[in-house]
C-alpha cells in the first residue's frame, strides 16, 4: 500500500471521526473510503463494527463516570 493511499485514508478517517463525534454516522464516510482503496468487504464491515462498538463503549463509560444517566431508565430498561 502506497504512502499516498495511507495519507488519504487517514484524512478520511479523521473527517469521519469528526462527523461521528458531532452527529454520529461516521461509518457512512469510512465504509466507502475503505472499499474505494480495495479493502475486502468482510474486513471493511468488521472495521466499521469495531469502530462503532468502541465508540459506544467509550461514550457509555463517559456517561457512567460523569453520572449523566438516569438510574430509573437503566434499572428498568425503559426507553425514553
Amino acid at each position: 500500500m502506497s504512502t499516498f493511499i495511507i495519507v488519504l485514508a487517514s484524512i478520511g478517517a479523521f473527517v469521519a471521526g469528526i462527523v461521528d463525534a458531532i452527529a454520529g454516522g461516521g461509518g457512512v464516510i469510512t465504509l466507502p473510503i475503505l472499499l474505494t482503496f480495495g479493502f475486502p468487504v468482510d474486513l471493511t464491515l468488521g472495521t466499521s463494527k469495531l469502530i462503532s462498538t468502541s465508540g459506544t463503549l467509550f461514550a457509555s463509560a463517559n456517561f457512567i463516570r460523569n453520572k449523566k444517566y438516569s438510574q430509573y431508565v437503566v434499572r428498568y430498561n425503559i426507553h425514553v
